[in-house]
């Protein structure tokens, strides 16, 4: 069941979320990556940034912190476009990108 979102687009077709947002979890818990399906943590501990489309059919989560090397990084951490017909991945990713940029530079 996906969370009802205003489809208020902020950057491209991409809201900003939290990392509860179930819609998110649920494309997360179809993701390779997934570690613990069903899992209510779908995002890495720390400052993430979680966008999806307003239908729910895709999932953004950038990480912001300091990775094992020691550098400051923005990573995409999980990235699931369940629409290919409706967003070409290109496109999400590209409005994804500029989201992370305006919002994690900022803080």
């Amino acid at each position: 069941m996906n969370q009802i979102m205003l489809n208020l687009p902020q950057y491209g077709p991409w809201l900003i979320t939290h990392k509860g947002d179930q819609s998110c979890r649920m494309l997360a818990d179809r993701h390779y990556s997934r570690q613990t399906i069903g899992a209510l943590q779908f995002t890495r501990p720390g400052r993430n940034l979680v966008l999806r489309s307003a239908d729910g059919a895709a999932v953004w989560v950038t990480w912001d912190g300091i990775r094992d090397d020691g550098l400051q990084a923005w990573e995409c951490t999980i990235f699931r476009n369940e629409a290919p017909g409706l967003y070409l991945s290109s496109d999400l990713v590209r409005a994804a990108v500029t989201a992370t940029h305006a919002e994690c530079k900022s803080a």
